[in-house]
């Protein structure tokens, strides 16, 4: 296509392009706003180029809210949609090879480190052994990279692989008269889009919204940038707050806390057991035993066994 021919086409660009997928959305999830439901359309679109980092969106409410209904929206959007359907980590390791975007129904466990090394390149590559004729073992390269979409209830525990979401929480609506459509790919309206140059970024959640909004500029839609714009505050601000409790900090944080609440053996003495429940309670945590003992080792702590029990000094 000519430069000529480019630009009528991007001439014909325009936010009302993408209302049928909008309401689509909005008609299979009364609970999403119009702005959510753009979002997502931006989203879907940003499938059919290669953009790195690959935001993974996340559909995240509780029992009863349309979570699947707006995946099987969501699903003839997009550019190499599969449902992956494994129950075990191999399988889906397996499935997500070379897989363009993955769709993850509510599945009751996901092996998060797939979903982490989806979000980058340069993280992706994985080295298994696959027997041949049942006896000899080769190694092969799986390439994990893609996009990912999940239904879930719950947010993830993992703080790193959050940063890497796009979290769309549709709101309860009671007796909704929701029903799912096919709204059509969008292949034709990414063709409309031509060549799209990435927005340089810094920040892991300026990195997530990138590739919309350089989507979204190309149809000049100020409306949802200002949207947007207040989202990645939000998110930059959650992020903040999620690196003040890296283990070393919530370990430091409970030593504090059981130096004024827990009893002392030997008056300079507190039980590693009471550190680490601590910390994983009031951090929410999931530390072991030998983390918290490593940790308060490399800030100089001296860490000893006194009656059987493993203790540090104070």
């Amino acid at each position: 296509m000519n430069n000529t021919s480019t630009d009528v086409l991007q001439s014909q660009l325009s936010v009302e392009l993408l209302r049928p997928y909008e309401d689509a959305l909005r008609l299979a999830n009364p609970g999403i706003d119009q702005m959510q439901a753009r979002t997502i359309v931006y989203w879907a679109l940003s499938t059919y180029f290669d953009f790195d980092p690959k935001p993974i969106l996340l559909i995240s409410k509780s029992f009863g809210c349309g979570k699947s209904d707006l995946l099987a929206t969501i699903f003839p959007m997009v550019d190499g949609g599969e449902w992956i359907e494994g129950d075990t980590a191999p399988t889906m390791r397996d499935q997500l090879d070379h897989c363009k975007t993955a769709f993850f129904d509510e599945k009751d466990w996901i092996p998060e480190k797939w979903l982490n090394k989806r979000f980058k390149k340069s993280n992706s590559g994985v080295i298994v052994n696959k027997a041949i004729e049942g006896v000899v073992f080769n190694p092969r390269s799986l390439d994990i990279n893609g996009w990912t979409v999940v239904a879930a209830r719950k947010p993830f525990k993992d703080a790193a692989l959050m940063s890497r979401c796009l979290v769309i929480s549709p709101s309860f609506v009671e007796n909704p008269e929701s029903r799912v459509t096919d709204p059509g790919s969008l292949g034709p309206i990414a063709n409309l889009l031509g060549e799209v140059h990435q927005l340089p970024s810094e920040g892991r959640a300026m990195q997530v919204w990138r590739p919309l909004a350089t989507i979204a500029l190309k149809f000049h839609d100020l409306e949802w940038m200002i949207h947007a714009g207040t989202h990645l505050g939000s998110d930059m601000e959650e992020q903040d707050l999620g690196r003040q409790y890296e283990p070393e900090e919530a370990v430091s944080g409970a030593l504090e806390v059981c130096k004024h609440t827990c009893t002392l053996l030997y008056e300079h003495w507190i039980k590693l057991s009471d550190i680490k429940r601590t910390a994983n309670t009031e951090y929410d945590m999931n530390l072991k035993p030998q983390q918290v003992a490593a940790i308060l080792h490399r800030r100089g702590c001296e860490v000893s066994t006194i009656d059987g029990f493993k203790v540090v000094k104070v």
